[in-house]
């Protein structure tokens, strides 16, 4: 496992996951006790994105605990740092998800994005239960990487308002002029050709666009390779659980 790959907020969380499986007694640290504390560290990137889903964080930790206080005591108490196999898989697969999006470090959000794809597992369940799949992960993490800028207030190219009395040159005012006389004659008014002013603010728009284009396309990207990844793992674990399937009548003979 790759520890320096870790973000500090996930070293944080593991060490929080300690707690419960501490006090319960539990032989090691598992997908259950690390959801719970990503559920209920503040300002994590997991809670941020529970929040964003409009999910009921402290409902998911009382059923969380619930779970974890049926399991029997396995362990004295010990301040010994157990991971279970199933969290060394889950963690591999967050690293996988941080390689697909060029990220360094793992966080806690590809740790939740992980959890939502442990098929079968009572974590997975759980979040369901809530209103949280692993598609709606995904997003919220894309969300998160490309956020949508703020609302410029600027008109698309080609809808320009028009510039103040004060700001217009003495041939966009002869032009208005004309056109006014043209309306009222019932001719065509004369295309005015663009001001400076205009061509400005024409291209700071087409600038904001590009822009805009550019976020949308790497929101694209990055999405569409999580999903093609989460595809791809669900596809191996089903191909798994179908092999398991068909040898179980080979092992009764």
């Amino acid at each position: 496992m790759e520890f320096e790959r870790f973000s500090e907020e996930l070293r944080i969380l593991i060490q929080q996951a300690a707690v419960p499986m501490r006090e319960r007694r539990h032989a090691f640290i598992d997908v259950e006790h690390l959801l719970l504390a990503c559920v209920t560290h503040p300002n994590g990137a997991a809670a941020e994105i529970i929040a964003r889903l409009q999910a009921p964080a402290a409902a998911i930790a009382s059923d969380l605990e619930h779970y974890l206080d049926q399991i029997p005591l396995t362990a004295a108490p010990s301040d010994a740092l157990h991971i279970s196999p199933r969290v060394q898989l889950l963690l591999n697969r967050a690293r996988e998800q941080a390689d697909l999006l060029g990220e360094q470090l793992i966080g806690s959000e590809l740790v939740l994005l992980a959890i939502g794809g442990e098929a079968g597992s009572v974590a997975a369940q759980l979040l369901e239960r809530h209103g949280i799949n692993q598609d709606q992960i995904a997003i919220e993490i894309v969300e998160l990487r490309h956020p949508m800028p703020a609302e410029s207030g600027l008109p698309m190219i080609g809808s320009a308002a028009p510039a103040s009395t004060d700001e217009r040159t003495f041939e966009q005012r002869l032009t208005a002029l004309e056109a006014a006389v043209a309306q009222l004659r019932g001719e065509e008014p004369p295309v005015a050709p663009p001001g400076e002013h205009e061509l400005q603010q024409q291209l700071q728009q087409a600038q904001q666009r590009i822009a805009e284009l550019e976020r949308q396309h790497h929101y694209l990207q990055d999405l569409l390779a999580i999903t093609h990844d989460n595809l791809a793992h669900t596809r191996d674990l089903l191909a798994r659980e179908l092999a398991a399937a068909r040898s179980k009548p080979a092992d009764n003979e």
